[in-house]
C-alpha cells in the first residue's frame, strides 16, 4: 500500500435523480476491488471500527443519566 490518499471522484453527466441502490452498490465494487488491490487494509478498517462503536457506547451510557 503505498499511504497516498486516492480520492475517488464521482462525475455527473446527466440531470436527474440520484438512484441510491446503484450509488451504493457501485461505491461496494470500488471498495472491494480496493481491498483486493491491497489499497485498503481491512484489518486497520476492523481496528477504526471497534473504536467508533466503543465510543457510540460511550455517549450512549452518558446521555442515559
Amino acid at each position: 500500500m503505498s499511504g497516498k490518499r486516492k480520492d475517488v471522484k464521482l462525475h455527473v453527466t446527466t440531470t436527474g435523480e440520484l438512484n441510491c441502490k446503484l450509488f451504493a452498490e457501485t461505491f461496494m465494487e470500488i471498495v472491494r476491488r480496493k481491498i483486493r488491490n491491497g489499497e485498503i487494509d481491512i484489518n486497520k478498517y476492523k481496528e477504526i471500527s471497534k473504536a467508533e462503536d466503543s465510543s457510540a457506547n460511550k455517549e450512549v451510557k452518558a446521555s442515559d443519566c
